[in-house]
């Protein structure tokens, strides 16, 4: 039955003339060697060894599943069709009509029924979906059946009628999906649903010789690796985890912690030991050179023969709405500076040596002293043309204070001052002349702080933060710190046993007891202390948003979040639980707390006050750059992708580039107290 409210979104000015709608699914064959994952949907299209052998489609009324030579194409012209996941369906049907096996269609649109299920409920996948909003389980017994097989098997193992009825039901379940929920899925999502489609096909322009050099510059990183590991000349694998922890017991130092349990803990061993023993370089060598080989070699496997490559982005890929990598190339998270190489093959890890490789290759990525291996650089400007990365401006800390109405700083934005320096003039006490020039230690604090701490972040992560987004080590100051808040004014370094400790302070807590406090850290809660203090605005919306979820919690309820732009976040069946967690302060002990825990995406998770705020705030910042990437195609410009906040666009001058900063600062009117900025930076390649 075709739901009107759905139908009239094509046609509102004939709410008597639907268009026809009609769902369109395609099987395929696939197997271990031939996969989509490996090659890319175009590629995978493209292999004879993938043919379609059968069609399913629905109309609401109708419903059809068979060989492709048998179906009438002709219904579909004029149609509005739909696909769950159409990237896929659509590259099937391209192939087929390129290879003059399908007749070419006009079809009115081509609508993805899985980004509108990800944008209505955070779930993607048929089966997910159709239980969610439809009350209806799929199983997918067929279709892992059907892998390595072919529709002549299904017909010889007397699976011919199973599958024609699996086909049949994920075409009606396709067409249900929109015509009882497409009406909740606003133009101007499903304007950014088709983008993300278009871009991921039409691909982006790869330096064909750079990439070949990359590839054979990590491939001899791997070789020179695996010669400094002692074990693999006994014929042992360069990973195994005993020949690892024999040599370990060898050289006096912990076992390196397993890597799919503690990522961080591993990285921070091979940090710490690479520089003693050319083993455990080897070891951080080899495991680098493999993940940078893996998405080389999927870039090379992918490339067309025009230079192009194309790729996937995840419409609406996490519960914010944001974008997610997807496909095996994650277009949201390249490494920021390239891997640099020296004369022995080994990756060059001295930070001084790095910044002044980055400065020369950044003037001229082909002529370096040494080897580089740049996977942003592969990614050239179409010919003719240049990238234009146009990025807004610290939008998320905008739209924080424009939330929680710190019309203060926004004002000081306003005038000109840069973000972080208004902090620093509202909160920090500065009150000199343009912070970045007079002081840029202070200036670097603002900006962890402004970055990290509008959130609820504790102590412990924020020396993280610092580091890494203020490029600081606020553990320096820890001791003079600690020292004006001792109760007695000394910092111990012993136990009255005189065995050795961590240097602590006495402190008087809460209950007015005596107690001891670590001096590691005295500098980071000075501050975070401090933020909360001087920043009661943000510190409201964390506590009204803890408030949010008790009350939902009450009531055995949903907690929604409406934003600006009129679309929710929503958090399913908010409860209270009992978590137990590490304690900090005794290791190897547990402690217990009550948390508040809810759904958003088919997994339960814990949220607190300042989470949510992240979420709200990450939330209404991709709207701000959803609507100014779609002013952007509107006035002429091609994004060819977009990471985060930066939209990547094709333009033919510097002219053209102002144009799209110009719109990109664009403030849209759902948001008018926001002041919005976007700066531009131009290249013939991808830069950070």
């Amino acid at each position: 039955m075709i739901i009107p409210t759905s139908a009239q979104l094509f046609n509102q000015n004939n709410q008597n003339n639907f268009m026809r709608i009609i769902a369109f699914d395609t099987e395929t064959f696939y197997s271990k060697d031939v996969t989509v994952q490996t090659v890319g949907p175009w590629k995978y299209a493209r292999d004879p060894r993938a043919g379609c052998y059968m069609l399913s489609v629905s109309d609401g009324e109708e419903t059809w599943a068979g060989e492709p030579k048998d179906f009438n194409f002709d219904v579909l012209n004029g149609a509005v069709i739909l696909s769950h996941n159409a990237a896929f369906d659509q590259e099937i049907y391209f192939a087929n009509v390129e290879a003059g096996l399908w007749p070419k269609i006009n079809y009115a649109d081509w609508i993805c029924t899985a980004n509108m299920t990800s944008y209505l409920c955070n779930r993607r996948s048929l089966s997910d979906a159709a239980e969610f909003l439809l009350g209806v389980k799929v199983s997918k017994t067929m279709r892992n059946y059907m892998k390595g097989k072919t529709w002549p098997d299904a017909i010889a193992d007397g699976k011919d009628k199973e599958l024609l009825k699996y086909a049949e039901d994920d075409a009606l379940l396709c067409y249900r999906l929109f015509a009882e929920h497409g009406h909740k899925w606003p133009e101007f999502e499903r304007r950014l649903s088709k983008m993300t489609i278009e871009q991921g096909r039409r691909g982006v322009h790869i330096h064909a010789a750079r990439l070949d050099d990359a590839i054979i510059t990590m491939q001899r990183v791997r070789e020179a690796a695996m010669d400094t590991l002692p074990w693999v000349a006994q014929r042992k694998p360069p990973a195994s985890p005993l020949a690892m922890a024999e040599a370990c017991r060898a050289a006096g130092i912990p076992p390196r912690p397993v890597k799919a349990h503690d990522a961080d803990g591993a990285v921070e061993w091979e940090d710490t030991y690479a520089p003693r023993l050319p083993w455990v370089k080897g070891i951080k060598d080899l495991r680098r050179a493999k993940k940078a080989l893996a998405s080389l070699e999927t870039m090379q496997l992918r490339l067309r023969d025009d230079g192009t490559m194309p790729f996937s982005l995840k419409y609406f890929g996490a519960h914010t709405g944001r974008w997610s990598g997807d496909g095996g190339l994650n277009f949201q998270n390249f490494a920021r500076l390239p891997l640099f190489v020296d004369e022995r093959g080994q990756i060059i890890d001295d930070p001084e040596r790095i910044s002044e490789l980055a400065e020369l290759h950044e003037q001229d990525p082909d002529n370096l002293p040494v080897k580089a291996v740049d996977m942003r650089g592969l990614i050239v400007a179409p010919p003719d043309t240049v990238l234009a990365a146009a990025d807004l401006s610290q939008i998320e800390p905008r739209v924080l204070n424009t939330l929680c109405g710190n019309t203060k700083l926004l004002d000081r934005i306003r005038e000109g001052f840069p973000i972080y320096e208004a902090h620093a003039r509202d909160s920090m006490g500065w009150n000199g002349g343009p912070l970045k020039k007079e002081d840029k230690k202070l200036y670097s604090l603002a900006k962890a702080r402004v970055l990290g701490l509008g959130y609820g972040c504790g102590w412990r992560k924020f020396i993280a933060v610092a580091q890494i987004m203020g490029g600081i080590d606020i553990t320096v100051g820890d001791h003079n710190v600690a020292l004006k808040a001792s109760i007695d004014g000394i910092v111990y370094n012993a136990t009255a046993e005189h065995e050795p400790c961590e240097p602590f302070i006495h402190v008087t807590n809460f209950r007015g007891e005596r107690v001891k406090e670590d001096v590691y850290g005295a500098a980071s809660r000075e501050i975070v202390k401090d933020f909360r203090a001087s920043n009661p605005l943000v510190t409201s919306f964390w506590r009204q948003m803890d408030d949010a979820l008790a009350d939902a919690a009450n009531k055995g309820d949903d907690l929604v979040v409406e934003l600006p732009s009129r679309r929710s976040l929503v958090y399913r069946k908010v409860r209270r639980d009992i978590r137990t967690f590490d304690d900090p302060e005794n290791p190897g002990k547990k402690q217990s707390r009550q948390v508040f825990t809810a759904e958003a995406d088919g997994r339960r998770r814990t949220y607190y006050g300042g989470l949510i705020v992240e979420n709200i705030v990450q939330a209404v910042a991709r709207d701000v750059f959803a609507y100014n990437m779609l002013l952007i195609e509107d006035a002429g410009y091609t994004v060819l992708w977009s990471v985060h906040d930066e939209a990547v666009c094709s333009v033919n001058n510097d002219r053209e580039a102002e144009d799209v900063r110009r719109i990109m600062s664009t403030t849209p009117e759902w948001l008018s107290a926001c002041p919005v900025d976007a700066e531009v930076s131009i290249s013939d390649r991808y830069k950070k």
